[in-house]
């Protein structure tokens, strides 16, 4: 049995209709929904949505039903070609959303207006489908900005302070700036971080390259949040 919040009874809502309207209200029913959603789960089989319909109705939902739509349209073991091939345009067609919702979020989570928090802001929408991008004018001066949001800004760095095991900061707001290839952090940034953080790596390995680092970064500050609940 499902916990509802009436707070999310509205997404839950959205969730099993899509079940329902793709012919599996069965779903619904085990996850003990249809009672409580009162769901009209009559449903007819033989004339199911065409698989386009599929793709639409998971970019409506949102950015975590797009990323779902992303993996399914590489499981061939799983879903028919039409499927697959509707939700191929979920990897880099997906429909803007409006710079007032980009703007309602971002103040949102940032606690402050976009134009205190960002010398420049472009109002098009500059990246793919699955990486949201910001573009700023002054590196340093927007940490500092995260900062006095409340956020600590971690550095990556090979000669860092602090190894990224023994990350005390791991379960606080962070930032995690990763420098660039071959010259890492720059000056003025790595003083600008709370925390310059290493990769502890075996002496076989020189390196890790920005995106692997990254990587491995987020991955450990997902665990340690995970084990702190």
């Amino acid at each position: 049995m499902v916990s509802l919040k009436p707070e999310r009874l509205k997404r839950y809502k959205d969730v099993a209709m899509l079940l329902v309207k793709y012919g599996r209200s069965d779903l619904v029913k085990q996850a003990g929904l249809a009672d409580e959603l009162d769901l009209d789960d009559s449903e007819n089989l033989a004339n199911l949505p065409e698989a386009k319909e599929l793709a639409t109705d998971l970019e409506r939902l949102g950015p975590t039903f797009i990323k779902l739509g992303q993996l399914l349209s590489t499981r061939a073991d799983l879903l028919p070609g039409p499927y697959l091939e509707a939700l191929a345009r979920l990897q880099d067609q997906i429909e803007p959303f409006s710079y007032e919702e980009v703007d309602r979020i971002v103040s949102s989570e940032l606690g402050v207006r976009i134009s205190k928090a960002f010398g420049q802001f472009d109002r098009e929408p500059l990246a793919a489908a699955r990486v949201p991008v910001a573009r700023v004018p002054n590196l340093t001066r927007a940490l500092e900005t995260f900062q006095k949001a409340g956020f600590f800004v971690l550095g990556l760095d090979m000669d860092g302070d602090v190894e990224l095991p023994g990350l005390a900061l791991a379960t606080e707001p962070v930032v995690v700036v990763v420098g660039s290839e071959g010259k890492g952090l720059s000056r003025l940034v790595r003083e600008t971080c709370d925390q310059v953080v290493s990769i502890p790596m075996s002496s076989a390995v020189e390196s890790l390259n920005a995106g692997v680092a990254a990587g491995v970064t987020l991955y450990e500050i997902a665990r340690q949040r995970a084990a702190a609940r």
